[in-house]
């Protein structure tokens, strides 16, 4: 303390007003300036408080009208599933399909169009319109989308068949098919487009070290993507589903 003091004590004087040392400030205009500064502060501790209240306010509101935020998902009474990092990799079971009756075969229950369906007890709970008979015999049914897309997926395996194996011949209007009319591939088709985008995966992937012959290189097997559980969806769907 008293080296503090001491070098206090060495520091000159520095007048508040330099350009005029001589001169100080009456008592009167210091009195004034208290006074400004007195009138001064509690307006702008006013204006603090109601720009707080203002922005207080918009977040209530906000959270009581569920304003639109940067990420909105409709209402499901689907669970929220586990991610786990999967590699995509060729599939045998998917290779040298040439007939009708293996790429059936192969794509199994998934091809199936009722195979997707729920019924969901208290639809109105979800924003979704009760419904009738979508399945006879079933009341507030609806499609699980990924179902949908893997059904779409089947109609445009076998569609291509007559061009994988020109001798396999399909006609139009086949029923256990939904037939192959040409607005249903069109529908499938944008269908998946618009699956594709939404889903929206980033995963980059490089470039195969090994391309096999008559390949692109950029194949994309092998490279790990974040999915949700497969497993869960379809415990999920069983517990749900119609069939």
């Amino acid at each position: 303390m008293g080296a503090v003091m001491s070098q206090g004590a060495q520091r000159k004087y520095l007048p508040m007003y330099p350009d005029h040392a001589h001169e100080m400030p009456d008592q009167k205009s210091v009195s004034l300036s208290e006074v400004k500064a007195r009138l001064w502060l509690p307006i702008v501790v006013i204006v603090l408080l109601v720009v707080f209240m203002i922005a207080s306010l918009t977040a209530v509101t906000s959270d009581a009208l569920n304003l639109p935020t940067t990420r909105h998902e409709a209402k499901s009474p689907a669970p929220e599933f586990q991610i786990v990092n999967t590699p995509f990799l060729e599939s045998p079971r998917f290779e040298n399909l040439r007939t009708k009756r293996q790429i059936t075969k192969a794509w199994g229950r998934y091809g199936l169009p009722s195979y997707g369906f729920v019924t969901v007890p208290d639809p109105e709970a979800y924003d979704l319109k009760p419904n009738r008979e979508v399945v006879p015999g079933t009341n507030n049914t609806f499609m699980v989308s990924v179902y949908h897309q893997l059904h779409c997926l089947k109609i445009i395996h076998l569609a291509l068949l007559p061009i994988i194996s020109p001798q396999e011949r399909l006609g139009p209007g086949t029923q256990d098919d939904h037939g192959f009319e040409h607005n249903h591939l069109e529908h499938c088709l944008d269908y998946l487009r618009q699956s594709v985008m939404c889903s929206g995966d980033v995963t980059l992937e490089p470039p195969d070290e090994m391309p096999k012959k008559n390949q692109s290189p950029l194949q994309g097997w092998g490279v790990t993507h974040a999915c949700r559980s497969w497993e869960q969806i379809e415990g999920w769907r069983g517990e749900w589903g119609v069939i």
